[in-house]
């Protein structure tokens, strides 16, 4: 699988060859494309950080029980 520093390159080629699209239209197409390669690169960050914390079980492992004590205000958590 590949990194999201080798998509992030992409996204930078795609800005690249944008500056040098003489149609508009490519220019759009570019600009759409490198936002696209950026915003999957921030999604593989976001899911590899949540993997981490759930792999190591820091802060990922309290979030279901607040989670469940905020959906049901009523209802009392037992304390840890």
């Amino acid at each position: 699988m590949r990194t999201p520093l080798e998509i992030r390159n992409d996204a930078w080629e795609c800005l690249q060859q944008a500056e040098q699209a003489r149609a508009q239209r490519d220019k759009a197409i570019l600009l759409i494309l490198a936002q696209g390669w950026a915003s999957l690169a921030d999604e593989m960050e976001r899911l590899t950080v949540t993997e981490n914390v759930a792999l190591d079980g820091s802060d990922g492992a309290a979030a279901p029980a607040e989670g469940a004590a905020a959906a049901n205000p009523g209802q009392t958590q037992p304390a840890n």
